[in-house]
């Protein structure tokens, strides 16, 4: 059987394989941030209900990001389909391992002359380099799945934000060109990933609001984590 990967493994396994180990392998619960991560699963849980095409009750404080959410979707509910909450797996080979690959876009479609994928933000901004590199990982992803889905392989695919609170969007365009180099990318970073094989010794990068360690959920369990500050100046993620 094949390795599984998601995104969000391979993102927390370079930042730092012992918080892999806390969050995937020992499997211990998340708990911060909790009141903003369920607000943005409920707003997730209504754009998917809607886009289902279920009649769905709005609360009153998601009434302004709904109007902006509402403003934003009309015009591609009218002109294309739809594929929300979607569910991907695949298949590549990287080194000489052959590693599965899975995750869940929040919104794609196929326009007139590109493919476009969408994520929900229900922060406001700005994004992060993480939101970056999350956002290249669903373009290649998409990318991936092309044959299967019957889709035109040369045409770009182009991911969009949207800021629920706010309604702003920001957009990136990937080519051919840069789709090809983003699976050399990604390909090298899973083969070089073992969650065999972690320590107690954190990995962290750099961070605008403070150190990794300073951040991390896990910081009190760490034995490393309580006492060292560490940075890495190379680690772009």
């Amino acid at each position: 059987m094949h390795p599984l990967i998601s995104f969000h493994q391979l993102r927390d396994w370079r930042c730092c394989s012992q918080l892999y180990a806390y969050r995937y392998l020992f499997k211990i619960p998340d708990f911060q941030g909790s009141q903003e991560k369920e607000r943005g699963k409920k707003l997730h849980e209504l754009i998917e209900q809607d886009l289902n095409g279920f009649k769905i009750s709005i609360p009153d404080v998601f009434a302004q990001v709904w109007q902006n959410y509402q403003n934003y979707i009309a015009p591609l509910k009218k002109n294309f389909q739809l594929h929300a909450e979607w569910d991907y797996f695949f298949s590549v080979q990287c080194s000489a391992q052959t590693w599965g690959i899975t995750g869940r876009i929040d919104l794609w479609a196929a326009l007139e002359n590109t493919l476009l994928i969408v994520d929900w933000k229900s922060g406001k901004g700005p994004l992060s380099e993480t939101d970056l590199w999350q956002m290249q990982w669903y373009a290649w992803s998409l990318d991936q799945m092309r044959l299967s889905l019957g889709l035109n392989k040369e045409q770009p695919i182009q991911t969009e934000w949207l800021y629920l609170e706010t309604g702003q969007k920001e957009s990136r365009i990937f080519s051919r060109e840069e789709l090809n180099r983003l699976q050399l990318e990604f390909c090298n970073h899973i083969a070089q990933t073992d969650p065999k094989e972690y320590d107690f010794i954190p990995n962290p990068h750099p961070w605008q609001q403070g150190n990794w360690c300073q951040r991390c959920t896990y910081q009190k369990l760490c034995p490393e984590g309580k006492y060292h500050d560490h940075e890495r100046a190379d680690f772009t993620v």
